[in-house]
């Protein structure tokens, strides 16, 4: 048993290290609006947080899922609380929880959160957090009006966790800078064209004669016109 532990633990350790990078090329491949990613690690604990649009516009809604891992074979988690800027604004039942319950297996439920205007805290009597089982939150947030354009707003995690001590657990622990971090685009438009109009048009002239009839000549001017600008 202890070998298979320990080679479990190596197992998923990797496994965390791969899909942070992942998302970390794909936000450099992607560019503006690709997902980004903070993890953090503590005893045999590893959290990573992303957002599913490091570069939103105001008005649009981005979404943070913060994933906790245990490499360990015992574990909870009881609480986690995100901070954020006071500029973004909960979208009520957002607040998901993804966690093994005894009877059903793993369900994601939503949770109804403590809110302050920075702050957002989700609870429970504890969630199984162990080497086969993760504990996953995701929320999610409009950028509002007060964000202001070409801001970097910082989040952070703090958690609390059971099974401390020679289980390996962190206990509570704050990681105020765990990020990921989102810049805010500006929103302006950019299109050049003269809302007021200012195209012209021209009609060509038209020309005609008339031939001699008894000797005489007659002519029949131009006439042209040219359509002004609006």
């Amino acid at each position: 048993m202890a070998n298979f532990l320990s080679t479990n633990s190596r197992t998923r350790r990797v496994g965390v290290g791969v899909g942070v990078l992942a998302l970390a090329l794909g936000a450099s491949v992607l560019g503006a609006g690709a997902a980004s990613a903070g993890t953090e690690s503590a005893g045999n604990y590893t959290f990573t947080r992303t957002v599913d649009n490091a570069n939103p516009d105001v008005g649009d809604v981005i979404t943070y899922t913060t994933l906790a891992q245990n490499s360990g074979s015992i574990g909870s988690i009881a609480a986690f609380t995100e901070s954020h800027d006071a500029c973004l604004t909960f979208v009520p039942g957002s607040a998901k929880v993804t966690k093994l319950h005894i009877l059903g297996g793993t369900t994601t439920t939503v949770e109804t959160p403590t809110l302050t205007p920075t702050t957002l805290t989700v609870s429970g009597r504890g969630w199984l957090n162990n080497y086969d089982n993760d504990v996953t939150m995701t929320t999610s947030y409009t950028v509002s009006e007060s964000c202001a354009p070409g801001a970097v707003l910082n989040s952070g995690l703090s958690i609390r966790a059971l099974g401390f001590g020679w289980w390996g657990g962190p206990g509570n622990r704050t990681f105020a800078n765990i990020g990921p971090s989102v810049t805010v685009l500006d929103s302006e438009p950019t299109d050049s064209t003269d809302p007021e109009g200012g195209g012209t048009g021209s009609l060509g002239s038209a020309t005609g004669s008339l031939g001699s009839m008894d000797g005489g000549t007659g002519s029949l001017g131009s006439v042209s016109g040219i359509f002004g600008s609006n």
